[in-house]
């Protein structure tokens, strides 16, 4: 069984407490409510600091039966509870080296960065493959992960895996498979 502690490493651990402005996060969250109220997808805020989930959108795709409320008590235990065993240690393996591959950029350009997966929920006897992004939203000084935003839509694969990572304004991506990343030249990628 995976621990949560495995979710945190050097990587994504802010140590230093960032400055907590009240109201900056409050704007952070009305924002992110507000995208919330007009897409489809299951939205949430990850506190790297805290290591809790800060808001949870209603949508429930992602809530897996409980309500908002529920899942941001849950925080990453959620992920214990509702993704597959076998698939946890995925999770565990694509949070070690996605953020190893986010400190290879910049702090100016991981704004500029996101991280694509798919994995599954499982709620009582059903199970669906979810396409799961995240990207920064607040870094901490040292560039660090301090609020990150994910996005949770339905997948379009078939089967867990398919990682990507995007930097907006490159044509080109990355895929991991296995422990190693590679660069795709994603136009012709497209054309093979």
């Amino acid at each position: 069984m995976t621990d949560i502690k495995e979710f945190f490493i050097a990587s994504n651990t802010v140590s230093n407490a960032p400055d907590y402005d009240s109201n900056v996060l409050s704007t952070l969250i009305h924002t992110v409510e507000s995208f919330a109220r007009v897409t489809y997808q299951s939205i949430y805020l990850i506190d790297y600091y805290k290591q809790e989930f800060l808001y949870v959108s209603d949508n429930p795709l992602f809530l897996c039966g409980h309500t908002a409320k529920e899942v941001k008590e849950l925080g990453y235990s959620f992920y214990l509870k509702y993704v597959p065993e076998e698939e946890q240690k995925m999770l565990v393996e694509l949070n070690r080296s996605g953020f190893k591959f986010f400190d290879t950029f910049d702090n100016v350009d991981k704004y500029q960065c996101s991280m694509s997966y798919h994995f599954h929920l499982k709620s009582g006897t059903r199970s669906r493959l979810i396409n799961h992004q995240l990207t920064p939203i607040l870094l901490t000084d040292d560039g660090k992960i301090w609020i990150g935003m994910c996005v949770v839509s339905l997948s379009s694969h078939k089967t867990v895996g398919h990682v990507e990572f995007h930097k907006k304004g490159n044509p080109n991506y990355w895929k991991y498979s296995g422990s190693s990343v590679k660069c795709v030249d994603a136009f012709r990628s497209a054309l093979t």
